[in-house]
């Protein structure tokens, strides 16, 4: 099958969230199908990138995304009905470099990663076509309405309705819908009963997130996350308020790494707290994780299923979630993680696991077995191929020469 795979954001390295669920679906895709790649780049230097990943895709085309463009088009996008992220992603050229393709080129599914590329192929019904939408964006925004403050809370409140009438209309535009939880799944299916709507979760590369069996510095606790997105930011400052102090008052030498991109003002902010320290981004986060002796997800808002938590997990660092944070895992709360959801519990079972190292391996090693059992990439992603055989049942095509690249 040749498939014509298209994202925001170019898969290549495969760092932070969206990126890492497009790549391992271009990697999965690879092993048995041709797939062509078409993604937004921010920087010509992304280009160099492409090179390294050259077998997983034959053809690989990009186009670059102005910043004060986008920013334009968000702006006139005020007046709109459309979402702002619609907006944002706005783009002739994209459009232009889409069409050609599809005409040139014969295919047999168009994959799209996240709605904002949808409306490109919105409209086009020549061939089958499924849409990741990952998340499910405009329960991220119900939730994070309440911890918003000022143009912020009046922004969220704007795109909380368009996404959602965006979502649900899209939908029925695509042939088959992805998310990546029941959580997720069920926001939607709760209003209407969408039958083209499917769970795949993300997953896990075990062999890259190797368990690591030496100790960690029991003085020191991770954060990892894109830091540019509320629901990360606004957990990693409620966390530095509201529970640090309280870790602090058993373990005055505690410590705490935050570890993500972009983080905004009010998280390096952060850095003028004791033992507090906010890396930006970083080529590999997994030294800070096998360094650690507890991951903290203390998640407040949010939707889909966390990967800091997996690769914690994949590590062998104990996890220690609220509720929300872990949504959408088949996880058993006291195994294989530890959830909370007040600041003083969560503080406490943080303790726990620094004083109690019985109990701190027991969720490391079952943390692990979950991961290996029930979230690789492998196992995440055997779905798709039923999807696929599904769509070969359409008409087939003739297929042409493939393009020298």
């Amino acid at each position: 099958m040749r498939i014509l795979f298209l994202t925001a954001r170019l898969p290549f390295p495969p760092i932070g969230g969206d990126k890492l669920r497009a790549f391992n679906f271009i990697k999965y895709l690879a092993r048995h199908h041709d797939v062509d790649l078409i993604s937004f780049i921010s920087d010509q230097d992304e280009i160099d990138n492409i090179s390294e990943y050259s077998p997983l895709v034959g053809q690989c085309h990009t186009v670059k995304l102005s910043k004060k463009r986008s920013y334009f088009n968000s702006f006139c996008g005020l007046f709109s009905s459309l979402p702002l992220q619609i907006k944002y992603y706005s783009s002739a050229k994209m459009q232009q470099v889409i069409s050609r393709q599809l005409k040139t080129w014969e295919y047999d599914l168009i994959f799209v990663h996240l709605f904002r590329m949808a409306e490109f192929v919105k409209d086009y019904d020549q061939v089958p076509k499924l849409l990741d939408l990952t998340d499910a964006l405009s329960l991220n925004y119900e939730r994070s309405e309440k911890f918003m403050r000022g143009a912020s809370y009046l922004l969220n409140f704007i795109e909380k309705k368009r996404v959602f009438r965006y979502e649900s209309d899209i939908i029925e535009h695509f042939d088959k819908n992805i998310f990546v939880s029941p959580v997720d799944k069920n926001y939607f299916t709760h209003f209407d009963n969408h039958e083209n709507v499917d769970v795949i979760p993300n997953g896990v590369d075990v062999n890259y997130f190797q368990y690591f069996n030496q100790p960690p510095d029991f003085n020191k606790l991770v954060f990892l996350g894109n830091m540019r997105t509320f629901p990360n930011a606004d957990a990693v400052v409620y966390f530095v308020e509201k529970i640090m102090p309280l870790v602090r008052k058993e373990k005055p030498d505690i410590s705490l790494y935050i570890v993500g991109s972009e983080p905004t003002r009010k998280v390096k902010k952060c850095i003028h707290k004791k033992n507090i320290f906010v890396t930006g981004s970083v080529d590999d986060v997994r030294p800070y994780l096998q360094q650690a002796a507890v991951s903290v997800c203390p998640m407040r808002t949010g939707a889909g299923v966390k990967n800091k938590i997996l690769e914690s997990m994949a590590v062998g660092t104990p996890v220690v979630s609220t509720t929300r944070g872990a949504e959408g895992l088949e996880t058993a709360p006291g195994e294989n993680i530890v959830i909370s959801d007040s600041a003083e519990q969560f503080a406490g079972e943080i303790i726990k696991l620094l004083e109690n190292r019985v109990f701190h391996k027991k969720i490391s090693l079952n943390g692990r077995k979950l991961v290996e059992e029930r979230y690789t990439w492998n196992r995440a992603l055997g779905k798709i191929d039923q999807m696929i055989d599904d769509f070969s049942g359409h008409e087939p095509k003739i297929e042409l020469v493939k393009e020298t690249v």
